[in-house]
């Protein structure tokens, strides 16, 4: 009971009185406050300068002291305790006193302690009516400047008198000392324990330098993406996980690490999971923090999408997107930062809104600068059709196997086989499909906003003429057969809640309206059009009206024309929709639009990326288009591409005649064998595989330009073959071989030939002379059939190539140089495969389809 007494106490009963004799009273000549600095007082006539050591002063308990002030008769216009500022009251004329004289105002100056009470005319010291020791034995009790007041002004001046005499008082400077005490603990926030227990305070700070060791050996982990914990974190185990064995290596040269091991307590190494999981999440948000920093006062755009973990819980995932300022060294101007997952317990669009709105606002994001949001919730109902028989099987398999997943897998069996899922199945296969068109033009990178409503319009009318009974009549005879081909009964019964009877009151009466008893099963034609097939199509119409309204239309249209390949390309007209939906003022932005066009006019710009990266060099003249352009830029779009696994193919093929993994280096006089892989790889696998798929990457671009450039593409990788080709056989000549005796040389020459005559075709019969349109249209598919063929022929020649050249070499040799040329033929070939398995399947899938020229409809079909 004592100790917490004593722990509660303030600062000041810590500080005990001490008498000191006459001798040390005149001896007093400096004080040291917190050990290193001087409090003086003086006035304005004096500059005497009167201290005492602080160990020497008396400090007197503030409760008792305040007390004592309370309990004296002080008039209350002044303050009446130590939280209160001192009274200093400016009037226009002060009384004047029997001595015809008054106080005056500049008398404030240099005194922070002097009050002034307009009742009693009369000056107080406020440091010794709240901070002066009253324990004191030569504090005198009826000193003016504490009780009563002082009113003399005759004397005020005087430097034996008055304030001067009252400076050097030993009260006072003790009472100052005491002021600036109480204010350095106001300031610092210092408590009693923090300043007696100094051996406490350096205990916290090397908690708190082991803490931050042991953060950082997690963020370590964290951005690395190794696991932190291991199996076994006993001390015996062999391997305690990353973030024990890191600390355990670094122990050896860290004391800090060394103390975290083997100094720490028992109950406080801060190394548990539950310590670990705070330090990440505390991590987390303030790397959430700088995040919401970076996005304020900007536009930002956001994608949310949801996911299901490994524990079968639902994830939303957030993803914020803006626009940097080029000025701030950033070399990319769009950044989309991801926020983290929400955990979602429902999953209707309202609940969904508010986790999003909550989290934002947990994180200070504000939403009234949100101008764009991004959703994604379907999965791929076709491949779901498609593999439907594997998924049985699968199923039955698991079930087979006896284990605790059979239970759940006899669970989804019955229901994949529920009449119900197969016909919303196919239903939502036929409905999504314009969905999905629409889509992908709408995530397309050159999209022109503009063409891209006529679009929607479209979509929308194919929606409405979907809703007749003919539409379902073709989609319920596929059900049918589905259900025959895999033994599912479409008619087999409803389980219901209850059995359905005519209420008694009804009896004796004649029914005249309906009554909700009709039995439906009867015809199930009926019952799915009606209660799935058409409540989906009013459903999928509402949001497409939704969120393509006029005014939405209006707003893509107006959006588009800051796009440098529009035809109204930074008109003001064109842009008024969108300046209103930033809340730009249109008289500025038609100013600055009337400057800006005839600045880039010459300029070739061929992305509104860079029109931003020009105008922010002039955002303080132009400040409205600069905003514009950074909200056009906001506004999320999406690609796919399957360049990276070209890429890396002739990154590690390039690396395979490196100087640091191998001998041979790159030289044409002496080892032109070191070029044949690289002009193959580059030749016959990246540019002839970017060309056969220029139609379907390029949908937007003109069908002659998209000829064009197909027909460079194939001249480029017929020039790099035929390099690579002459590189070979001058290898061969130099080191005195044979040629074609391998079955990868056959593949090679073959695969030059059918290129050549490939190419020759196809330029006489779409380029020049141009063949009629009925042998351009007969020769389509075997156009397309051989290009496929020559590019398998190709990706064929090169790994066998790839594997004969490891053969053939010192491939097996156990040192580092061949180990390293080991892992880059390894990845290669994989890289290699995977770029071609992507490129034959985008050939292969009519969702990535050209869609037909509108122009003309008489047009070759597109490959």
């Amino acid at each position: 009971m004592d100790n917490n007494k004593r722990r509660t106490s303030s600062i000041d009963s810590y500080f005990s009185v001490q008498k000191k004799t006459k001798s040390q009273d005149d001896a007093l000549n400096y004080v040291d406050v917190n050990n290193d600095s001087i409090v003086s007082t003086s006035s304005p006539t004096s500059s005497s300068l009167i201290s005492i050591p602080v160990h020497d002063v008396a400090l007197g308990n503030l409760n008792n002291i305040n007390n004592s002030v309370q309990n004296n008769p002080v008039v209350d216009d002044i303050s009446r305790s130590h939280i209160d500022p001192p009274c200093q009251p400016i009037l226009d004329k002060y009384p004047i006193n029997e001595d015809n004289r008054s106080f005056q105002a500049r008398w404030y100056h240099e005194r922070p302690w002097l009050e002034y009470s307009k009742k009693t005319d009369s000056v107080f010291c406020y440091n010794c009516r709240h901070f002066g020791d009253t324990t004191a034995p030569k504090r005198k009790k009826d000193d003016v400047f504490v009780i009563g007041g002082f009113r003399k002004w005759k004397c005020a001046l005087e430097k034996t008198k008055g304030f001067d005499q009252h400076i050097k008082s030993q009260n006072h400077i003790i009472a100052t000392t005491n002021y600036l005490s109480y204010q350095q603990r106001i300031k610092t926030n210092q408590t009693v324990i923090d300043i007696l227990d100094s051996g406490r305070i350096q205990h916290i700070r090397q908690n708190r330098t082991r803490l931050i060791k042991i953060a950082s050996l997690l963020l370590l982990c964290c951005r690395q993406m190794i696991p932190i914990r291991g199996h076994n974190e006993n001390e015996n185990s062999s391997n305690r996980g990353n973030l024990l064995e890191i600390l355990r290596w670094s122990s050896d040269v860290d004391p800090i690490s060394k103390a975290v091991l083997e100094d720490s307590a028992q109950n406080a190494t801060y190394l548990s999971h539950h310590i670990q999981n705070e330090l990440i999440g505390i991590m987390a948000n303030t790397v959430r923090e700088q995040i919401s920093n970076l996005i304020r006062g900007k536009y930002f755009a956001l994608i949310a999408d949801e996911s299901r973990d490994v524990s079968g819980h639902e994830q939303l995932s957030i993803v914020i997107r803006i626009v940097n300022d080029p000025s701030d060294n950033n070399n990319d101007i769009i950044k989309e930062y991801f926020m983290g997952f929400v955990r979602l317990h429902q999953f209707d669009a309202e609940s969904l809104s508010l986790e999003i709105v909550k989290f934002l606002q947990q994180h200070n994001i504000p939403l009234d600068l949100c101008i764009a949001q991004c959703y994604d919730g379907w999965d791929s109902i076709n491949s779901l059709i498609q593999n439907y028989s594997a998924i049985i099987e699968a199923f039955e398999d698991i079930i087979a196997e006896g284990d605790s997943r059979s239970v759940n897998a006899r669970g989804l069996l019955i229901s994949v086989k529920e009449p119900i899922f197969i016909c919303t199945l196919f239903i939502l296969h036929q409905l999504m499909g314009p969905i999905k068109i629409l889509s992908n033009q709408l995530k397309s990178g050159t999209i022109d906003y503009g063409k891209a409503s006529v679009l929607i319009l479209s979509i929308i009318d194919q929606m409405k003429n979907l809703r007749n009974e003919e539409s379902f009549k073709s989609i319920y005879d596929q059900i049918i057969q589905f259900c025959q081909t895999y033994d599912i009964d479409i008619k087999q019964k409803r389980k219901r809640c209850r059995t359905r009877t005519i209420p008694a009151r009804f009896a004796n009466s004649i029914i005249t309206s309906t009554v909700g008893h009709r039995d439906d099963d009867a015809n199930d034609e009926y019952r799915i059009r009606t209660s799935i097939y058409y409540p989906l199509i009013d459903a999928i119409l509402i949001e497409l009206n939704d969120r393509f309204s006029n005014s939405n239309l209006n707003l893509l249209t107006s959006l588009s024309s800051l796009y440098p390949e529009n035809e109204s390309f930074l008109e003001f007209q064109s842009l008024r929709k969108f300046a209103d939906h930033l809340n730009c003022d249109r008289n500025q932005l038609e100013n600055e639009l009337n400057v800006i066009k005839p600045m880039v006019k010459d300029d070739k710009l061929n992305s509104i990326a860079e029109l931003y990266k020009k105008l922010t060099s002039y955002k303080n003249a132009f400040p409205t288009a600069v905003c514009m352009v950074a909200g056009a830029l906001t506004v999320p779009v999406s690609s796919t591409t399957c360049e990276i696994f070209g890429l890396l193919s002739i990154i590690l093929v390039g690396l395979l005649f490196d100087r640091r993994v191998s001998s041979d280096v790159y030289n044409w006089k002496t080892n032109p064998f070191s070029y044949h892989p690289l002009m193959m790889t580059i030749g016959l696998l990246f540019c002839y595989g970017n060309a056969i798929l220029l139609y379907r990457t390029f949908k937007q671009i003109p069908k002659l330009m998209a000829k064009i450039f197909h027909a460079c593409f194939l001249i480029i990788s017929l020039t790099l073959g035929i390099l690579g080709l002459a590189a070979i056989i001058r290898s061969k000549v130099i080191n005195n071989r044979p040629h074609f005796m391998t079955f990868h040389s056959w593949i090679g020459i073959a695969t030059i030939g059918l290129f050549v005559f490939q190419w020759i075709c196809g330029f006489i019969s779409y380029l020049f002379p141009k063949l009629s349109l009925d042998i351009r249209k007969g020769y389509m598919p075997t156009h397309r059939l051989w290009g496929k063929i020559i590019f398998l022929s190709s990706v064929a020649s090169i790994l066998t190539g790839l594997s004969e050249h490891g053969m053939t070499s010192s491939f097996f040799t156990m040192n580092d140089i061949q180990q390293s040329r080991r892992l880059i033929i390894i990845f290669f070939g994989i890289f290699t495969s995977l770029f071609s398995l992507i490129v034959i399947y985008l050939l292969s899938n009519s969702d990535y389809q050209r869609p037909p020229d509108q122009t003309d409809e008489k047009s070759v079909p597109n490959p």
